[in-house]
């Protein structure tokens, strides 16, 4: 069971400690107090007991003077140094950056040197690996001629001796003009062949020609006369015309623009056409049925002959001199290829300019010795 407090009790505990703290305050005035006293003694005793010498005060103040004129001396080496060794380092940082550039330079000329050397080498690895497979070619090349001779000496040797034949004289033409009012009929003797031209072949080839050619005109302007005033276009007007081959029995037909601005066909003999040498005497071939449909009063042969084809166009001549025909003939390249006019009104490119008022009158050609 708890203790009940009473009124009295509370107003007692209050008066002790008001007590307590009253000696406490009045403790600390009586410390504050003495140490006030002794303070004052303590100073008093010092200022007695203290003596200053002016001598000791002026050796002193030259001490403190000198050093400072001595700090101030240290303070200019100091900066001195400083300087110095800054204007050192730069100069040093300049040097080494000269040195650097100076090597930056030489490691690029040696980089673009070395490139170079790499370049020069994988050339010459190329020209060299090219050489050696020449090399190889041709040493391959070399096996084969030499197995090839080996074969033929074999061959040789199991080969009788060739009988010698005599040699055949050969008269050659001796040309002339041709007779006065008569019309040539062309053949060319080329490959050993005989082919049939002007007028049997050609004239139809031109019909042809020409009928195809009027044809483009009239559905592909657009695409012929690109631009205006230039007339038609001679590359365009060539390749419409050779989509389709134009060709006979004894002829392919080839498109060209001539120099005068009006298109040329070109006659190919045909391999395996023609009429061979060993047909043309035959009378019922066609050499010599065209012969017989031609009256010789009014026309005479004129032959085209290429240089492989010579003894063809002796035969040929004398079968259409047994014929009554005069006939000539015009030498050629092994490689020519007969070229005439197509006809017609076309023209390829601009417009013929207009001739002047007075021309001068053309000098006709020279007569050629077509018959002999």
């Amino acid at each position: 069971m708890g203790r009940v407090r009473k009124p009295d009790d509370d107003q007692g505990a209050m008066d002790s400690l008001l007590d307590t703290m009253t000696n406490v305050v009045g403790i600390l005035v009586i410390v504050l107090v003495v140490t006030q006293l002794g303070v004052g003694d303590a100073v008093q005793r010092i200022g007695e007991t203290l003596q200053i010498d002016p001598a000791e005060l002026e050796q002193k103040k030259t001490e403190v003077v000198n050093l400072q004129d001595q700090q101030q001396l240290l303070k200019q080496d100091l900066q001195a140094l400083q300087t110095s060794d800054e204007q050192e380092l730069t100069a040093q940082i300049q040097r080494l950056q000269v040195d650097l550039d100076k090597n930056v330079l030489d490691l690029k000329n040696l980089r673009q040197k070395n490139r170079q050397t790499e370049d020069a080498m994988a050339k010459q690895k190329k020209e060299v690996e090219q050489e050696a497979k020449k090399r190889q070619e041709l040493e391959e090349h070399i096996r084969s001629s030499l197995a090839e001779v080996s074969s033929l000496r074999a061959r040789l040797d199991e080969t009788p001796e060739r009988v010698v034949l005599p040699a055949k004289e050969l008269r050659l033409p001796n040309p002339r003009p041709a007779p006065q009012g008569l019309v040539p009929v062309s053949l060319i003797c080329t490959k050993q062949r005989v082919y049939p031209l002007a007028p049997l072949v050609f004239g139809e080839l031109q019909k042809a020609a020409r009928s195809r050619a009027d044809s483009l005109v009239r559905t592909r302007r657009k695409d012929l006369y690109k631009e205006p005033g230039k007339g038609i276009d001679p590359d365009e007007f060539v390749k419409a015309f050779s989509r389709s081959p134009l060709r006979n029995e004894y002829y392919d037909v080839q498109m060209r623009a001539g120099g005068d601005g009006y298109p040329k066909l070109t006659l190919n003999p045909r391999e395996n056409a023609g009429i061979r040498e060993k047909l043309l005497e035959n009378k019922s071939s066609k050499f010599q049925k065209d012969l017989r449909s031609i009256d010789p009063k009014k026309y005479y042969i004129r032959f085209f002959v290429t240089s492989d084809s010579y003894e063809t166009y002796l035969i040929a001549r004398s079968i259409a001199k047994s014929y009554g025909f005069s006939a000539g003939w015009l030498p050629q390249p092994a490689e020519w290829k007969f070229t005439g006019n197509m006809g017609g009104e076309i023209r390829l490119g601009p417009p013929r300019p207009a001739p002047p008022a007075n021309p001068q009158p053309a000098k006709p050609p020279p007569k050629k010795n077509v018959i002999d």
